[in-house]
Formats: C-alpha cells, sequence, structure tokens
C-alpha cells in the first residue's frame, strides 16, 4: 500500500513537470511570441487609422510613430505607417486661402487642371464678387461646370463670357472640355447668336465711319 502511494506521488511530480516544460516551450516559442508581436503592431497601427479617419492628425501621427519604433520587426506597417505620416503632415500644415482677385483665379485653375471642380467653384465664386462683369470669371465658371456635368449652366456662363468678350468663341471651340458640346443646339445658338451680335456690330461701326467720312466730304465740297 505504501509502495502504490510512492508510487503515485512520483507519477504526479512527472507530470507536473511535464506541464511546466509544456508551457515554458510555449513561452519560450519565437513564433508565439512573433505572433503576440505583429497582433500589438496591427492593434496600434489600427488605432492610428482610427484617428487619421477622424481627422485626429497629431493623434495618428504620434501612433504611427509608435508602430514604428516600437515594432522594428515589423517592416510592412512600417511602409505604411510612413505613408499615412505624410498624409498626416499634409493635413496638419495651414492651408494657403487666396485672398486677392489674381490669387484666387490662379488658385480656380490649379483646382480645375486637378479635377476638383468644387473648389474651383468656390474660388471663382469669390473673385466674382469682386469682378462681376469679368469675361475670364464667367468663362472659367462654364468650364468648372461643365467639367461637373452640369450642363444648362455652363452654357449660361458661356453666353455670358462670349457677350462680354467675343473672342472667346475662338476659344471656346479649341477648348477640350467644351467638345462634348459641339453637338449641343443650345451650344451652337450660343456661338452663331454671338457671331451674328459681333458681325452686327462690326457692320454698324463701318457704317459709322463711312457716315463720317460722307459728313467731312460735304463740309469740305461746301466751301
Amino acid at each position: 500500500m505504501a509502495k502504490e502511494t510512492k508510487t503515485r506521488k512520483k507519477s504526479a511530480k512527472t507530470e507536473q513537470k511535464k506541464k511546466k516544460k509544456v508551457a515554458n516551450k510555449s513561452t519560450n516559442d519565437p513564433t508565439n511570441k512573433n505572433r503576440e508581436s505583429y497582433l500589438a503592431a496591427l492593434g496600434l497601427y489600427e488605432q492610428a487609422l482610427n484617428a487619421l479617419q477622424s481627422c485626429e492628425f497629431q493623434n495618428a501621427a504620434q501612433r504611427f510613430n509608435k508602430v514604428i519604433d516600437e515594432f522594428p520587426e515589423e517592416k510592412e506597417l512600417h511602409e505604411r505607417s510612413r505613408l499615412y505620416l505624410r498624409v498626416c503632415q499634409r493635413k496638419s500644415q495651414p492651408q494657403f486661402i487666396p485672398e486677392s482677385f489674381e490669387e484666387q483665379m490662379y488658385a480656380a485653375t490649379l483646382a480645375i487642371n486637378e479635377g476638383t471642380q468644387d473648389q474651383a467653384l468656390k474660388y471663382l465664386e469669390l473673385a466674382a464678387q469682386k469682378e462681376p462683369d469679368s469675361d475670364h470669371i464667367h468663362y472659367m465658371l462654364a468650364l468648372a461646370h461643365v467639367n461637373g456635368g452640369e450642363i444648362d449652366v455652363a452654357l449660361t456662363h458661356l453666353q455670358r463670357a462670349i457677350e462680354l468678350n467675343p473672342d472667346n468663341r475662338f476659344f471656346v471651340q479649341q477648348e477640350s472640355s467644351f467638345e462634348l458640346l459641339h453637338d449641343n443646339e443650345m451650344f451652337q445658338q450660343v456661338i452663331e447668336t454671338s457671331s451674328d451680335t459681333s458681325d452686327t456690330s462690326d457692320t454698324s461701326d463701318t457704317l459709322d465711319t463711312l457716315d463720317t467720312s460722307m459728313d467731312t466730304e460735304e463740309n469740305h465740297f461746301s466751301y
């Protein structure tokens, strides 16, 4: 009976030693440690992304930097973190606000070229408050609206631009953004009406010149 008790105690001790070895092996397993490190880095990276999406750029930048500094082995997360760090830096910088007419027109031109029509319209509307009868503004407004798919509004501004400066009729025909309007009936009317108005104006000016010339000759022969 005493022998059997000793055997059981020995078996229990042996089993405990085995469990400790398994536990130590699990703790010291480099694969397991790498997994834990990756999950910790990933969690911090996700927190940084959430902060970035909430426009908390300083908070996001701090967390992206932590991913880089505290988890040197996570190279893939480093690349992504550096990419978003540049976004945070750019968004944190104070934005330039154009105030003069020239600055607003320049900013509008850049916005149109970059395809941000809403931003372009914002600058053009500010510029229009300073010079509402500028043919350049109406031409640019037509360009921004046609790029944004607002054809009717674009044609209204286009007509006004040509009324203010008939030379815009030629620029319109060369502008690639207006090519989709070439078959538009209203567009054709705008171009033709402007052409007729210009021709009539030129004819009127010519007749006035002839009348003045005739008056001069009559006065000359009256003596």
